[in-house]
């Protein structure tokens, strides 16, 4: 099999898992009736995955030595700050980013 050959079955098989897997989602909840403890759990996904690919690369690889001095963790408190005031993801994104950068060019 040649290279070409063996990425594009890559990129078909990654389809079709990425389908199945959504639709699975939509096959179990269609037909069976969900329990409340799930039902309660499911709001929080979003946050914690969001969480769990943010915070490495905020804190790296020593979470112990960030200080407000890295421009990384500084734009992230002033996120927080801004997404706990305004609960406005395309304003949280802008507080980061201008600090962020800010915090770059200053530094």
């Amino acid at each position: 099999m040649t290279g070409t050959t063996q990425f594009w079955l890559l990129i078909a098989a990654l389809g079709a898992g990425t389908f199945l897997l959504r639709y699975l989602f939509f096959f179990v909840f269609g037909r069976y009736e969900v329990p409340g403890v799930v039902k309660t759990i499911l709001p929080f996904i979003p946050a914690s995955a969001l969480s769990a690919l943010v915070m490495p690369k905020v804190f790296g690889s020593c979470p112990s030595m960030a200080t407000l001095l890295d421009p990384r963790v500084a734009a992230w408190v002033i996120a927080m700050i801004v997404a706990w005031r305004t609960r406005n993801i395309f304003l949280t994104i802008a507080g980061g980013m201008i600090t962020l950068w800010s915090l770059h060019a200053l530094l």
